[in-house]
């Protein structure tokens, strides 16, 4: 279980890197949604919400959502979409291709980025004050605010290729997932 300081580290940062991808193609998040929450002390993730999200703005199936946190897939059957809604998912799928496609160069400089600053960090902390200490936790809190959703971007370019590699696999193998690998 994480502990009360992990936690107000790590609830903000996944916060802020789920939603990255929506964010950045212009979807709006509603108000007060909670996708990451403790519960007694464990950290639960209301996969539903996530889905649910993605597909409102993307259309992606929910069962390709879930593959990619490594859930169990379910086959859940979905509305066909009107219209103007199925023109605001082309749109945002259109502005995340382009997102995808310029992203890696951003990438680079700013995992150098990071590393630069990670370097610049004291390894010794056992001579800093308490108020030295919240400074170093706050600088580590502000480069994952930065980070972080430009981490989540390069995170779900990696599942677009992984999945349209997975697509186009069962197209040419149809049997592929009824195979058994002998080792």
């Amino acid at each position: 279980m994480p502990t009360t300081l992990t936690w107000s580290f790590v609830a903000p940062f996944l916060r802020s890197i789920f939603y990255a991808p929506l964010e950045q193609v212009g979807y709006r998040m509603p108000r007060g949604a909670e996708m990451v929450r403790r519960f007694d002390g464990r950290a639960y993730l209301d996969l539903t919400s996530l889905q649910a999200s993605y597909f409102d703005a993307l259309g992606a199936p929910p069962e390709d959502v879930a593959r990619s946190l490594g859930s169990p897939v379910l086959d859940i059957t979905m509305p066909a979409p009107e219209s103007a809604v199925a023109r605001r998912r082309a749109l945002a799928r259109l502005r995340l291709s382009w997102l995808l496609v310029r992203h890696p160069r951003r990438y680079a400089d700013s995992i150098a980025r990071m590393h630069r600053a990670a370097r610049s960090f004291r390894l010794d902390l056992h001579p800093l004050r308490d108020e030295d200490l919240i400074g170093v936790a706050e600088r580590i809190a502000q480069l994952q605010a930065w980070f972080g959703p430009l981490f989540q971007i390069g995170n779900f370019a990696a599942g677009v290729w992984s999945d349209a590699l997975r697509q186009t696999t069962e197209r040419a193998l149809p049997n592929i997932n009824q195979l058994k690998v002998n080792g």
